[in-house]
């Protein structure tokens, strides 16, 4: 009795999976239960070609990596839809984490190709698993570089920049990783963009180490705009408001 029970439950719930057409946040949990059931791969690979919808996308994917086992492309299949859909999802991309699939690599591709999505992609990324930017040498290599970066050729290159440094403060702010915030010090005054500017001092203030501190303390006697942005930011931290900061 209880195997006929089983067997009902397993078909009734194989229905509703290929009854779905909107996100279902459990849809992780069923592929757990019906592991290695292959007439439930075969139904999420199917929804995961006909959905367009990049929230349901994203909890196929999740389920996807729960199957992976018993799918022979399925790292082809999550890189590319998460590309495809542009998909920022913390609770996928620390799936994907676990899974091996985030790397130094591709972290240092997307930073390279710079547009919206990629950006939010690293970011999500590294909040989400703040110990690989201390060990991706590579990564953090290349936010200094960029952050360092002055000269560019054109309006357009000058706007990638900019959007690619923004990104980079914010991380900064979000993980507090000390070389970085020292970066944001040493570069403080070439940064000529005022929300730039902002952030990274922004870093340095919340980082608060006092040596760093000091030698804020003497930039700003050399810069009264500088001085400027310094006290506004005191002010927004004194009335803990810096969270809705950036």
């Amino acid at each position: 009795v209880g195997a006929i029970l089983g067997l009902a439950l397993e078909e009734e719930t194989l229905e509703f999976v290929n009854s779905l057409k909107y996100p279902y946040g459990s849809l992780y949990l069923i592929a757990k239960r019906y592991y290695n059931n292959d007439k439930l791969v075969s139904i999420i690979l199917r929804k995961l070609e006909e959905s367009e919808n990049p929230n349901f996308i994203s909890e196929i994917l999740k389920a996807i990596l729960v199957l992976k086992e018993n799918i022979e492309n399925w790292e082809d299949l999550i890189i590319e839809n998460v590309r495809n859909f542009q998909i920022v999802d913390g609770s996928l991309i620390n799936d994907m984490q676990e899974s091996n699939l985030i790397s130094q690599g591709l972290i240092v591709n997307l930073l390279n190709e710079g547009d919206k999505w990629s950006l939010e992609f690293i970011r999500e990324s590294l909040i989400d698993n703040p110990e690989m930017l201390e060990q991706w040498h590579d990564v953090k290599n290349e936010f200094i570089k960029i952050l360092k970066l002055t000269t560019v050729k054109n309006s357009d290159e000058k706007n990638a920049l900019l959007k690619k440094k923004e990104m980079i403060l914010k991380v900064i702010i979000d993980l507090q990783v000390e070389e970085l915030v020292n970066i944001c010090l040493e570069n403080l005054q070439s940064l000529e963009d005022k929300n730039l500017k902002k952030l990274a001092v922004f870093s340095i203030l919340k980082f608060g180490k006092e040596s760093l501190l000091l030698e804020l303390k003497e930039l700003m006697k050399k810069d009264a705009d500088l001085a400027k942005v310094v006290l506004n930011l005191i002010d927004i931290l004194d009335r803990n408001e810096w969270k809705f900061f950036y």
